[in-house]
């Protein structure tokens, strides 16, 4: 299933992320880009969410042995911080 609507509750809940004022409240903060979700992965960072674009899915699934929330285009770019979005996008701990 893919996610297409922006203002689904777990792509708004994303998107807020994106104020550091919330990231704070939170605890958590977005690890955006290919490089960086692999080095999440490989350090064991505790990862609660993976969002990625269709073609991305597979290989969030294999990389990281979880279950990966599939957006379409709209609804990832209203998560990403990125002018050119690299289409994978994880919420991860901060470490206390």
């Amino acid at each position: 299933m893919i996610i297409t609507s922006r203002t689904n509750p777990k792509v708004v809940s994303a998107s807020l992320l994106r104020d550091k004022k919330h990231r704070d409240e939170t605890g958590t903060f977005l690890i955006e880009g290919r490089k960086l979700f692999d080095e999440a992965v490989k350090t064991g960072i505790e990862i609660t969410d993976i969002f990625c674009t269709e073609e991305n899915a597979a290989y969030c699934e294999k990389c990281s042995g979880r279950e990966v929330t599939v957006l379409s285009e709209s609804a990832f770019e209203k998560i990403s911080t990125e002018k050119s979005p690299q289409g994978i996008i994880c919420i991860a701990k901060h470490i206390d």
